[in-house]
Parts: structure tokens; sequence; C-alpha cells
């Protein structure tokens, strides 16, 4: 969505789990979105649920578990393509940016690396002070505005493993189907900066030895 702040395209409609998910007001979305334009962008997130606690894209999984007992949440932009083709009859397509976007380290920003290498740095340095059976974090030291600063620490790991943290409600708009310009104030120093890597051949090349 931060294309919408910064004068490029961006999806006409966005989902996040923290809102309960209603089949029918998102036919009414995507009805409204193609009266104004011929094609419309969806992103949805895997987590999304409806309001009695099923999984939106459970029909498409086969009820694994992780290690915690959390059900794998995935095929959520399937159920949704098959949803919005039967009810509306439009061209649907659904792409999950699941192992591509894992996989796109020559598009990382400045500040990915930057923080990447300095909570390594900063992880050794604690391992050699002793810490142990802590996660490391990066502190950010203002919400959004600039200029935008942080720091490495650790916390036990207790305090991390198998606990939520959800985005905040003002950080979606009221009709849940979108994020604000707040949250996209927030995010978007988080992506700044460019690193472009060394091709060798057409290939990017990642590390040297």
């Amino acid at each position: 969505a931060l294309g919408r702040v910064c004068g490029l395209p961006a999806p006409d409609l966005v989902y996040l789990p923290e809102r309960a998910f209603d089949m029918n007001e998102f036919f009414e979305d995507v009805r409204a979105a193609l009266e104004v334009k011929p094609n419309v962008v969806v992103a949805v997130s895997e987590g999304l649920q409806f309001a009695d606690g099923r999984f939106v894209g459970e029909s498409t999984q086969g009820g694994a578990v992780d290690a915690f007992g959390h059900k794998y949440l995935a095929g959520t932009g399937k159920a949704l393509e098959l949803a919005v083709k039967s009810e509306l009859g439009v061209k649907v397509r659904s792409i999950e940016l699941n192992l591509p976007q894992r996989c796109a380290s020559h598009i990382a920003s400045l500040r990915d690396i930057e923080e990447s290498f300095g909570t390594g740095q900063a992880a050794v340095s604690a391992a050699e002070q002793g810490v142990t059976r802590e996660m490391m974090v990066i502190l950010r030291d203002n919400d959004k505005g600039e200029p935008y600063s942080s720091v490495f620490g650790h916390m036990d790991i207790d305090l991390i493993a198998n606990r939520t943290k959800f985005v905040p409600k003002h950080y979606i708009n009221e009709r849940g189907n979108n994020v604000t310009d707040e949250c996209l104030e927030y995010i978007l120093p988080l992506i700044e900066g460019e690193c472009y890597p060394e091709y060798k051949n057409g290939l990017t090349v990642f590390f040297e030895f």
C-alpha cells in the first residue's frame, strides 16, 4: 500500500487479520472498485478469519498444524479467487507472495541490509558477554517522522515466542478494507534506501568467499 503515499500504484483493497472478515462486505468492496476501474488488485493476509473464528483459507488446507498447534496459514488468496469468480463472474487470478518474496533479497532496501548486519553484530557481541536464551530485537526510537533511528537489543525468548503483536486499530480504516496513511507513515522509513547487488552473467552475486 506504500505506493499510495508515494504517487505510485497500490492495491485497491487491503485486508488484515485484526478485523473479522465478512464475505458479503468483501463482494461489495470489489463490486464498488470495479465500477471505478476495469482491474482491481486486492491484498489479503493469510490470517484472515471470519467472525466465528474460521480461517478464510481453511477450505483449501488439510488441517496441518505447527509445533505450537497453530494451523498452517495458506490458501486464502485461492479461496477468495474462487469465491469472487463464483459470485461476480469475472476473471480472477490469485498470486501467493510466499517463497518469491523471501527469495527477493536482490531488491532488499538499504535499511533492511544495514539493520540485518547490525542485528548480527549485536548478537555476536551479546553472546561474547554471556547472554543466552534471548532473541535479538530492533527497537525503534520513534513511530513516525524523521529522522528514523533504531537501536539493537535482546529480550527473553519467553516474552516473544508464541506471542502475537497485533496491528494497532488506528492503522486500519473504518471499513476494514485498507490501511490508514498513519500506518504508511510508520512503514515507509523501514524500506528506505537502495542497495544494488553486483551482477555477473546476468545473475546476482550475493556472497564472495
